[in-house]
């Protein structure tokens, strides 16, 4: 107990840019994905909005475009912000309560990163595969839950993380936590899957489909692949590996 009230202590008091400052493992596990998200999810809205035809041409477009979405652009960033406000505080909590995690687990070279990366997104996807695919095979989940991502009926850019809270912390939030545990991933390596995941899960939204994009080559589930998921609502694996065959 004196343990914990002296961790809970140091998590009141400790300065976060000294603790964890740019640069920092800590700091790219925390903040990092914050920007890119909003980098990425920007930079997509701007193209939307100056509608070029250079880019026009890979915009995904349906031949019956549907419904309009449920929520307000507004509705949108409000929710995205919670989410990634529960997600930076579960975060920086577990850090400080486990303040070793970084130490205890440092890079190693290129190849046990390599190694690290690539077991930590078998890790991710299967979590994120069996909790996704839960939400749509019992109604009552995705009805109360999962309906929420899917009142984005056109997916775009900065509503990849529109999720009801629950779903947020579940499948983002704790999927993270798992991954770099479950993974025995050093922070360095749990900070790119983590940044490489926040990318990925913008670009399977953004609703173009670029040819120098070599995410939409390695992985099928790209944003072609996501507006018909957000329209016939099928499917369930996030980086296409190995838990789909499961």
């Amino acid at each position: 107990m004196a343990g914990l009230v002296d961790n809970i202590g140091k998590l009141l008091h400790w300065s976060f840019v000294e603790k964890f400052p740019p640069g920092s493992p800590e700091f790219g596990l925390l903040v990092t994905p914050l920007l890119v998200y909003w980098a990425l999810a920007v930079f997509y809205d701007v193209l939307d909005h100056l509608d070029l035809p250079i880019t026009r041409r890979f915009k995904v477009v349906r031949k019956v475009r549907g419904r309009e979405n449920i929520p307000s652009k507004r509705q949108v960033v409000t929710r995205v912000l919670v989410q990634q406000l529960a997600q930076f505080v579960v975060a920086y909590v577990a850090m400080v309560l486990d303040c070793d995690q970084c130490a205890k687990r440092t890079a190693g070279n290129v190849a046990q990163t390599a190694l690290q990366f690539l077991f930590g997104m078998l890790v991710m996807d299967t979590w994120q595969f069996w909790i996704h695919r839960t939400m749509h095979v019992y109604p009552v989940l995705y009805k109360h839950i999962h309906s929420h991502h899917h009142q984005l009926l056109i997916p775009y850019a900065w509503g990849a993380l529109y999720n009801h809270p629950l779903e947020g912390l579940l499948l983002d939030t704790l999927g993270g936590l798992v991954t770099l545990y479950g993974g025995m991933m050093s922070c360095q390596a749990g900070a790119w899957l983590i940044n490489f995941a926040t990318a990925k899960t913008v670009l399977d939204h953004c609703g173009y489909v670029f040819p120098v994009n070599p995410l939409h080559g390695l992985f099928p589930n790209g944003a072609a692949y996501h507006d018909i998921h957000h329209d016939i609502k099928v499917r369930a694996s996030e980086h296409q590996s190995a838990a789909r065959r499961l």
